[in-house]
């Protein structure tokens, strides 16, 4: 759909009156003293979008370059007709006449006065300018149940523009999947051409203005770091409103997440089915096949590629977990659990290790009156054993509703223990048996009571073992956003100080949020996901009040 852009400029105007001595003016910072314009839409969905144009010679035209299409990802194709920017000029700076509509199709001319009275026609006019993306940002092997084939996911190093697969299977004719920088072309195009990857093949990738870039996938396996994550890889794969994949905003909402193969699954917990999205890309696929089974609970997975859906059971009814190793397979029952607790089950559970060997499956317990409890199964071979009631101490109580604790063990070994938090307490626990043996304060600038920190995960990866916290707003209203912290607690002696200021702390990225209206229903889930080849940690997370829905990658590609 083509999209008329209309923009208005605002002129920035600094003047000096009254009584002030000519050594109150303040002068230019530069010889210039004209320093960018920045184009905003004036109607339509993109009203934030913003185009800066830094100047540096006002003796040509200053051009404002505007996407081909906008967003790039889409095909609305953008035109130059009356538009709206601002500009900003040092404070005893002026530009004449006063900005205002301008046809950017054409030149308009002004003129400028600098700090020292002296003065230029300067001219303003715009382009539209074809993207330059020549990316591939995703490229795999799809699985075929009908050969067995499992998949691959390539590892793509951008820098060496390297994707290597890491298969014994034969690939010597297959098709690809893939994803490229918006309007960017791709030769030979893998998804309609079957090739032969068993040996080294270049793809070309040529953007909308021609820039084009070649890759080249390998059937190999890259060097490892010795240790965890390489500092530096950390990299945001993709950040949306959720609401956007057709998932309501409201209070009934207790999201969760999990993921199977490349599968990043999403539940709202209000009796819809979950939705799944390919978990690089975070393209919308569908909905699950849900069969039979309530996600009314909570979802998980465990490390073997079993995904969990968990209903919703007060004291008296029955708690079932079912299972699947497919988005389109029926799940089912795994667990089946008479609640005679006094307790609610099915809001946050977890699971270490696989169901299929050894697990340790957890549920916590909830109450309006207040609760520290939680279920244990211990899955021995496969074997589910007898549910355990563990009653922690020393860690106060958690409610009922968004404010229930999420506990989450380190491995599938309990005597390796276990993390806990919730609100409103907000302190991060390192739990063993039912004890508390080290903890994290609240956030340092005394806000954590603006958070629900109650969503943890942790995952072994190259010889390192990550936590994941992440901390769901309560005022996004008030710009108070979703918190992510990544700590490494392979070893505890570092698990310290409060969740901010950790020694242990490795990665806190600043999320992005999508509302800016009064909260609803503080919940929310964070996922770390190691890849089958060990070579890249995917981080996922949900901010149900922020409308939040986002993923990162790190590697340990030696480099």
């Amino acid at each position: 759909m083509k999209k008329y852009i209309y923009l208005i400029f605002t002129g920035i105007v600094g003047f000096f009156i009254g009584c002030q001595s000519p050594d109150d003016l303040v002068p230019s910072t530069n010889s210039m003293g004209f320093n960018s314009i920045t184009a905003y839409f004036i109607d339509g969905e993109y009203t934030n979008a913003e185009f800066r144009t830094t100047v540096t010679d006002i003796n040509a035209d200053i051009v404002i370059n505007i996407p081909y299409y906008f967003p790039e990802e889409t095909n609305n194709k953008t035109t130059l007709g009356k538009m709206r920017v601002i500009a900003s000029i040092d404070d005893n700076c002026t530009i004449s006449p006063k900005l205002g509509v301008l046809d950017l199709t054409k030149k308009n001319y002004f003129t400028f006065t600098n700090g020292l009275g002296e003065t230029k026609k300067i001219c303003i006019t715009g382009a539209v300018k074809m993207l330059s993306g020549s990316q591939i940002t995703y490229f795999a092997i799809p699985a075929d149940d009908a050969t067995s084939f499992a998949g691959v996911t390539g590892t793509i190093d951008q820098e060496d523009k390297v994707i290597s697969l890491i298969t014994v299977d034969d690939l010597s004719s297959v098709n690809a999947e893939f994803k490229l920088s918006p309007h960017a072309t791709i030769s030979p195009d893998p998804s309609t051409t079957k090739v032969n990857l068993n040996q080294d093949t270049q793809f070309t990738v040529t953007a909308q203005d021609g820039t084009t870039t070649t890759y080249t996938v390998t059937k190999a396996a890259p060097e490892k770091i010795g240790y965890g994550y390489r500092s530096g890889s950390e990299k945001l794969l993709w950040s949306f409103d959720f609401t956007t994949s057709g998932f309501a905003w409201g209070g009934s909402n207790h999201a969760s997440l999990a993921a199977i193969g490349n599968n990043l699954i999403v539940n709202m917990g209000n009796g819809t089915t979950p939705k799944y999205f390919n978990r690089i890309t975070g393209v919308k696929i569908g909905d699950i096949n849900l069969g039979s089974a309530s996600a009314e609970g909570c979802i998980t997975n465990d490390l073997n590629g079993n995904l969990l859906i968990c209903n919703y059971a007060d004291n008296g009814n029955t708690f079932r977990i079912y299972k699947t190793k497919s988005v389109t397979t029926a799940p089912t029952a795994f667990i089946t659990y008479a609640n005679s607790t006094g307790y609610t089950l099915g809001r946050k559970v977890s699971v270490q290790g696989s169901i299929d060997g050894d697990a340790i499956v957890s549920a916590e317990l909830e109450s309006w009156d207040g609760s520290s409890s939680f279920v244990r199964w211990i899955v021995t071979g496969g074997v589910v054993g007898t549910p355990e009631i563990i009653a922690m101490s020393g860690v106060s109580n958690w409610s009922a509703g968004v404010t229930v604790a999420d506990v989450v063990y380190a491995s599938e070994n309990p005597a390796d223990g276990y993390f806990t938090s919730f609100y409103s307490a907000d302190v991060l626990h390192y739990m063993k048996g039912t004890s508390s043996m080290a903890s994290l304060d609240p956030q340092s600038d005394g806000s954590g009571w603006a958070y629900n920190n109650n969503c943890l995960d942790v995952k072994a990866f190259n010889g390192a073992r990550y936590l994941l916290l992440g901390c769901v707003s309560h005022f996004p209203q008030w710009s108070i956003n979703t918190q992510l912290y990544l700590y490494d607690v392979t070893s505890l002696g570092q698990f310290t100080g409060t969740v901010d200021t950790s020694p242990a702390l490795t990665f806190r990225p600043s999320v992005t949020s999508f509302n800016g209206l009064e909260g609803v229903s503080a919940s929310g889930d964070v996922l770390l996901v190691p890849s089958s080849d060990g070579y890249t940690l995917s981080l996922y997370y949900i901010d149900n009040n922020c409308k939040a829905l986002g993923a990162y990658q790190f590697d340990c590609i030696k480099k």
